[in-house]
């Protein structure tokens, strides 16, 4: 006994195969395709981003220096204000001083 035989044409089968084949190869040329422009896309991403980089590392640097200007700037100022006062307490001292009225004796 032996098992039921299937005819079929090998020709048939074989174009089957190849049709098979050709839509393959047409999803991975159009999976290429999505892929380079994925590449393109990340590239020109890439140069964006590290132009924003240069920009941001400039201002911060800008920042800094206007920074170190405020900082010696409020140095001056309390300075200033240091000197304003030591003058005032000075001249009401020496005013005080000499126009210290004459004691009376009784």
């Amino acid at each position: 006994m032996s098992g039921p035989t299937i005819e079929t044409d090998l020709g048939k089968i074989l174009d089957q195969i190849n049709q098979n084949l050709k839509e393959t190869n047409q999803k991975l040329d159009a999976l290429q395709k999505d892929v380079t422009e994925i590449k393109i896309v990340q590239v020109r991403f890439e140069a964006e981003v590290k132009g924003d980089l240069k920009a941001l590392q400039g201002e911060f640097n800008t920042l800094q220096g206007d920074l170190k200007e405020i900082k010696g700037s409020q140095k001056a100022q309390i300075w200033a204000l240091i000197t304003i006062l030591a003058t005032a307490v000075i001249g009401t001292v020496i005013r005080f001083v000499i126009t210290v009225p004459p004691v009376s004796n009784p």
